[in-house]
């Protein structure tokens, strides 16, 4: 059956979602709940873990997107930054994973910076 399947033109107009926009699409209207929403944020989000110099813990964010609308910048600037592990905006580190911080009992490590 799977080779039947497979061999059956569904591009363009074979497809059977093609033309359905609008009304005619089956999710038109549709709309996800707060919880839910936040749910799937939660689950799909990348966490953003938010440090002061002093190696204490400021902040975390279930997103990219949420941690970008807090410091008023673009997702990617917070992503990068994640991964460089340098200071941002001369106040904080940002991490993707808690298990980054190195903490040396006087602030982060050279290595981190």
């Amino acid at each position: 059956m799977s080779e039947i399947q497979k061999s059956i033109n569904r591009t363009g107009v074979n497809n059977p979602m093609f033309g359905l926009t609008g009304e005619n699409h089956h999710l038109f209207g549709l709309s996800y709940s707060i919880a839910f929403r936040a749910k799937i944020s939660e689950t799909k989000g990348t966490i953003i873990f938010v440090y002061d110099t002093q190696s204490s813990l400021v902040n975390t964010f279930n997103s990219t997107n949420k941690a970008a609308e807090f410091f008023n910048c673009s997702y990617t600037t917070i992503f990068k930054n994640a991964n460089n592990n340098k200071l941002f905006k001369n106040k904080w580190y940002l991490f993707l994973n808690k298990n980054f911080l190195v903490n040396t009992g006087k602030g982060f490590s050279d290595s981190d910076k």
